[in-house]
């Protein structure tokens, strides 16, 4: 007896299996199933990581930290100086600082003398507002940068033409005097956001002039110290208060541990080479490497059905040095030079339609830019004569440093380069790290060079290709995609525990889902593929509907094929009417047959008639036609409207090599995607096994197709996949695909392809002591042939339906006797599904939400704000209003004018503010005759709990809620919802919110209110209710409208009504608004991995590390 083991990995879920095993190691029965749910690790709408907005926040915090310190040096130095005292900058804080804007003050300063004040705020203002100002050369040409930077570039590009022009000689003159700076200067959302950006440099001069300007009015106090510790005069120590700035490579500051060459600390270590460091791909033996590996896959057919065929070493050699003779080398160009046919094909491309050939084969073989970037730059003789360590040299130090400071540095230490090479080097920018150092690489490198692929290649330099150690630091350092990081992490917790509870497993199967391993828009473009083929077959649908003929998966995809084939039979040549295509005389029939690929794709069935569908059996078609030819010439006619190039190729295939059966197969049920085969070796390596000798893959993953037929013959269709439960039972499927069990299927399918063609009939399809029966006792044996679809084991179905379900105990009592492998003690344990959550109790996000808000209405719960006018819209009364604010009208009716004007133009506009004000910018003419503009207008509306700023001179929505802490008063149930901002303050918030009421007038917990609990996200919670809990369902497969007891996750509350909601465990139904203080019972649990419930008590109030214990 033993256990086997199911997965089925997704980007937020783990479904698992555990299968009783007989001493053969071939399951029988179900121990437990379950799903573990998870979040994504990236943001659900962008997919950027979610350590994005704390990078950038962190990043934001430096740089006003530095500004900071640059405006109080710049106070220091008119102290230290003597311009003005401590007391006196204070006092300029303090005043109103009159009429003059800082840009009319930098055009005086050219003309007249200044007060210190004056001076002091122009200085203070430049220490805030440096200008651009790039550590790389490249990043100052538009053409090598983003378009966003090259936005940037534009403007300042601009402004450097008006000064250059003569008319303005300075950058403050140009902004004061220019039209164009009429309206606004500064920068503002929209086509002017760069509108006031200038390079540094235009203000180091401008300060200069300023400085000499003002010597000459004779301001002594103004000497040549007082500009050099203002502007310096060169980088690092030479540099002044307004010039400092610390390069990316540097990092923080003196003394911090992440000071100095950040990206050299960064840098990964060697698969195979544990004490190398990983090459840079800018290298030059990483591009030649990777070359090599790619053209040893590269495989050509010259037509469609002829075999693939290796490039011999001529046309190798061709190929490389053509790739290295330019930047970039399309599958094209390969065709071209290697004097192919235009219908040649590329094994290494996927091919769409017939039309779409030449697109697809203008696709990038290779791209070595960085090699030609740099050979572009020293001239394709001296770097061509240079030896490949010092190419290397030259990729990696431009990889490894991002400033031209830290680049000059590292080059005149390392490298006997001249001055102008060094310079013509800089603007170059290469980035990324393969997982090879250079070492192992130039180990490999020989054994490519003689055509073995990279696997053979790396064994053959003495590397265990397929053994390398992998552990969880393994997978953490070579899994960059934290979306996979966290699914295979979940993985690895699961297995350990069911490993902990069931013991040694017999072998472990895995399935990934299909999305796992791609980025965030290969994904979406998966989802949007999927989306169009269901509104195609919707259409197909609505077609069948309008016509009489059900609806069903089998007839949509008859229509389909019809259409495709042009209503043509491939096999037989002969038109198929309409009106035959769903009934009797037609099949769908497999054009690889199934028994050889276990391929159940679309792209591999033909809609062809069943005579001719009982003739071919287990051929493929050309073997079954391959005596007639006129029928053949029909079939590549067809074949040739076919847009689909790999079902195509299947249909002209000409013959089957032993090659091709095992290749087809391992393809179609074996995944041999990177992530899992890292996953399988890590198991394999890291989970002891039981020995029986008869299992010799302990560790499989399986192709999601041959599952998903597998579900679909055992009628686990949509109907099954409608809550989270799903996971569950196809981690069941996919424990169930045994060697034994497959081979079973094989037979099977080989059974129902020859059925009817007695004269396929032979040892590969019957047992081989029926192969040499009589054709009379075969013909006994052929009543076999309608035995049903395999099933693991007798009941399957029904005992999985079963286990699946809220009532396993007694839906499994009424089939024991069908399956006989349960007890009644073993019965009477069990139990139903409960999908595991993991809490969220990590405290990220802000304290409060970046509008900042007006405090004038605090007081009345209400929070003023400024919307842009383009985001307005008529309210069904006919107000102004945006969300759930209005448009706010003060006492002083000095609203009215914008108001009306605004209304009358949206209402010419539906209501919409986005079509009346697109570029969110609106004029309009008092009846007095004066216009005015006008682009964001004051809204108010009603708020609850706030962040209070300034000492209530601002306010902000709150930021995340992290928790709610849950009470018991004599009376009822109350909850205080804690926040991000709550767990910086020096103490818990304390008051209970109250239904429709103010902050103010929330209920104060105290000594006679009794603590519980407190609530995270995702939190398990049992509720009571006398009258019952209205439910939601989420699919259409429904339950009872209320349910007086309920036990779900807790998934959000709402402060406004005191209410919380809460979700079933499978997300089949939710309960929104349960308001808390009408519960009879409100208890926390918690849920182990195996689904196993229990209570929790807590006794105190969890604090935050600054309170006060």
């Amino acid at each position: 007896m033993g256990i086997k083991i199911g997965l089925d990995v997704g980007i937020t879920s783990v479904g698992y299996a555990v299968l009783r095993t007989d001493d053969e190691g071939v399951p029988y029965k179900i121990e437990i199933l379950n799903s573990v749910i998870f979040p994504a690790a990236e943001n659900p709408k962008s997919g950027e990581s979610l350590a994005a907005p704390r990078r950038g926040n962190r990043g934001s915090r430096r740089r006003t930290r530095r500004t900071k310190f640059r405006k109080y040096r710049t106070k220091r130095l008119f102290i230290r100086h003597g311009l003005l005292t401590a007391e006196e900058i204070e006092d300029i804080f303090n005043q109103k600082l009159g009429h003059k804007t800082i840009y009319e003050l930098r055009t005086e300063a050219l003309d007249q003398k200044l007060t210190n004040e004056e001076l002091f705020r122009i200085l203070y203002f430049f220490a805030g507002h440096r200008g651009f100002k790039s550590n790389r050369k490249a990043e100052t040409v538009i053409a090598n940068v983003d378009a966003e930077t090259g936005m940037v570039l534009a403007a300042i590009n601009e402004i450097q033409a008006a000064l250059e022009a003569g008319t303005y000689r300075t950058l403050g003159e140009y902004m004061h005097a220019h039209p164009k700076y009429e309206e606004h200067k500064r920068n503002k959302d929209g086509k002017d956001r760069y509108l006031g950006t200038a390079r540094r440099d235009f203000i180091t001069d401008e300060i200069k002039q300023i400085l000499n300007a003002q010597r000459e009015f004779g301001n002594e106090a103004l000497t040549d110290a007082f500009e050099q510790e203002f502007i310096g005069n060169g980088e690092g120590e030479a540099a002044g208060i307004f010039t400092a700035q610390r390069d990316f490579d540097e990092g923080p500051g003196k003394g911090s541990p992440y000071g100095g060459d950040q990206i050299e600390k960064m840098i990964g270590w060697c698969t195979f080479e544990k004490g190398e460091h990983r090459a840079a791909k800018g290298t030059y033996t990483f591009q030649y490497f990777e070359l090599l590996s790619k053209l040893n896959n590269l495989k050509i057919q010259e037509f469609a059905g002829d075999d693939w065929k290796e490039l011999n070493p001529d046309q190798r050699q061709l190929i490389i040095d053509k790739a290295f003779s330019k930047d970039k080398l399309q599958y094209s160009e390969i065709k071209k030079m290697l004097k192919l046919e235009p219908e040649a094909k590329f094994n290494l491309l996927s091919y769409g339609s017939k039309t779409e050939q030449d697109k697809t084969e203008k696709t990038n073989f290779v791209a070595l830019r960085s090699y030609d970037k740099v050979r572009k730059a020293l001239g394709k003789e001296v770097y061509e004569a240079m030896p490949s360590s010092l190419k290397d040299e030259i990729g990696t130090i431009l990889t490894t440093y991002s400033s031209d400071k830290s680049r000059r540095r590292v080059f005149a230490d390392r490298l006997s380069l001249t001055t102008d090479q060094i310079e013509v080097l800089l603007p170059l920018t290469m980035t990324q790290y393969g997982h090879l150092s250079l070492k192992a690489m130039r180990n490999i490198i020989p054994y490519l060079e003689m055509g073995l692929t990279y696997d053979k290649a790396a064994e053959a330099a003495g590397y265990d290709f397929k053994h390398n150690a992998i552990d969880r630091a393994f997978i953490h350092e070579n899994v960059s995609n934290p979306v996979v990081k966290r699914a295979v992490s979940q993985c690895i917790k699961v297995v350990n525990q069911l490993t902990r509870e069931y013991g040694k497993p017999d072998a472990i199967n895995i399935e990934f889902s299909r999305e796992l391993g791609k980025n965030f828009d290969e994904r979406r473009k998966i989802e949007k593929g999927q989306k169009e083929n269901m509104a195609r077959n919707e259409s197909i649908a609505n077609e069948l509907r309008e016509n009489g003929i059900a609806v069903n998966g089998e007839n949509i995809t008859r229509l389909k094929l019809w259409r495709e084939q042009g209503n043509m039979d491939p096999y037989t040549g002969q038109y198929i009417p309409y009106e035959e295509v769903f009934y009797g005389h037609y099949d769908v029939d497999h054009i690889i047959p199934y028994s050889i690929s276990f391929d159940d794709s679309y792209g591999n069935k033909v809609l062809v008639s069943s005579a001719a569908n009982r003739e071919k059996g287990n051929q493929i078609p050309m073997e079954y036609l391959a005596n007639d030819p006129i029928r053949i010439q029909s079939l590549e006619n067809i074949a040739g409207t076919i847009r689909n190039y790999n079902k195509r190729e299947k249909l002209l295939k000409k013959k089957m090599s032993p090659e091709d059966v095992d290749g087809w197969k391992s393809r179609n049920i074996n995944d041999t995607r990177y992530i899992a085969r890292l996953l399988r070796n890590y198991f394999r390596q890291n989970i002891e096994f039981s020995e029986k000798e008869n299992i010799k893959e302990k560790v499989a993953v399986n192709n999601g197709t041959v599952t998903a037929r597998m579900r679909a013959r055992w009628g686990l269709g949509p109907k099954h996949r409608d809550n989270d439960r799903h996971h569950a039972m196809d981690a069941v499927v996919v424990a169930c695909m045994t060697p034994a069990f497959v081979r079973r299927v094989t037979v099977y399918s080989k059974r129902q392809e020859v059925r009817y063609n007695k004269s396929l009939w032979n040892a590969d399809t019957l047992e081989s002591d029926l192969a040499h029966m009589s054709i009379e006792k075969r013909e006994e044996y052929e009543k076999m042939f309608s035995k049903s679809f395999p099933q693991p084991w007798e009941g399957f179905r029904d005992e999985l339906n079963a286990r699946l379900s809220d009532n396993p105990k007694e839906l499994i009592k009424n089939i024991k006797n069908t399956l006989g492998s349960y007890t009644d003690e073993e019965i009477e344990k069990l139990k139903p599904m409960f999908v595991v959550r993991r809490p969220n109790k990590k405290i990220t996000g802000p304290a409060h939400l970046e509008t900042i808000r007006s405090g004038k209405l605090l007081n009345e719960g209400k929070s003023l704000s400024r919307v842009s006018i383009s985001k307005l819209k008529l309210n069904k009364n006919g107000e102004i209003g945006t969300g759930n604010a209005e448009f706010y009208k003060s006492e002083d009716n000095g609203w009215m004018p914008v108001y009306n004007a605004l209304k009358a133009e949206m209402e010419k506009n539906g209501g919409s503010g986005e079509k009346a004000f697109p570029d969110g910018v609106f004029t309009y003419t008092q009846e007095n005759g004066q216009t005015h503009t006008v682009r964001k207008v004051k809204v108010v509306q009603k708020s609850t709990l706030q962040a209070v700023l300034n000492d209530g001179k601002a306010m902000a929505d709150n930021g995340s809620m992290v928790r709610i802490d849950v009470f018991r008063t004599p009376k009822k149930y109350v909850f205080v919802p804690v926040y991000v901002k709550d767990t910086v303050a020096k103490e818990l918030p304390n008051r209970a919110c109250v239904a429709h009421k103010s902050y103010e007038d929330w209920f104060e917990v105290g000594g006679d209110d009794q603590f519980l609990f407190s609530l995270y996200q995702n939190d398990i919670v049992s509720i009571e209710h006398k009258s019952g809990i209205p439910l939601t369902y989420s699919t259409e497969n429904k339950g009872p409208n209320k349910e007086q007891k309920l036990i779900g996750y807790f998934s959000g509350s709402n402060i406004a009504n005191g209410t919380i909601n809460v979700k079933a465990h499978d997300s089949s139904f939710y309960a929104e608004g349960v308001g808390i203080a009408t519960l009879l019972t409100l208890e926390k649990m918690q849920v182990d991995y195996l689904g196993n419930l229990s209570n929790v008590k807590e006794r105190t109030r969890q604090t935050f590390s600054n309170m006060k214990r």
